[in-house]
């Protein structure tokens, strides 16, 4: 889940789907099972795990908790929750709309999956990659445009690459095989 955002509802039907929001954010208005305002100043969002915005609360992995400005963009920390067990799936900044500033995704057990910093919408800098037993994967340079891999590590911890010499594996995601 990269610049992912989730959100989740209790007291609202949202129709019996595996993933029905039950989460601990009360929207004062609901539109559509889609779009939640918790006062003037803060957004229920529904998300996917590839960072999509969804069409509703029922096809979504996650939801996000945002405050916006008057002019309904992202500003300031947006967290996102997963809908299955409501832990913390990341946690970003947003100023004005655009991702700036430290960013945290999470896997549903709670172990960090990934940490850098975004500036304008871009990674920027070192991101660290974990597997889900909270081993170390690889680290990741930013900048320039370009993605420069620094190490990586298998899942039991055997280096693989050391000051950007070695060798990646690929992870196996659902059906599909990528890079990350």
């Amino acid at each position: 889940m990269n610049a992912f955002s989730s959100i989740r509802l209790a007291s609202f039907s949202i129709g019996k789907t595996a993933h029905a929001y039950h989460g601990r954010f009360r929207p004062d208005t609901m539109l559509d099972n889609q779009l939640g305002f918790i006062g003037n100043d803060t957004v229920l969002l529904f998300v996917r795990n590839d960072g999509g915005w969804t069409a509703g609360s029922g096809c979504s992995d996650a939801y996000c908790v945002a405050p916006v400005n008057k002019y309904y963009q992202l500003d300031g920390q947006v967290n996102d929750y997963y809908i299955d067990n409501d832990s913390l799936a990341g946690s970003f900044t947003y100023v004005k709309g655009n991702l700036e500033g430290p960013a945290y995704i999470y896997y549903g057990n709670g172990v960090i999956q990934e940490k850098g910093v975004y500036h304008n919408n871009d990674r920027v800098g070192t991101w660290d990659y974990y597997y889900d037993n909270g081993q170390k994967e690889k680290t990741i340079r930013f900048g320039n445009g370009q993605a420069l891999l620094i190490d990586c590590y298998t899942k039991t911890g055997e280096t693989l690459a050391s000051g950007g010499n070695g060798r990646s594996e690929e992870r196996r995601v659902g059906k599909e095989c990528r890079s990350r």
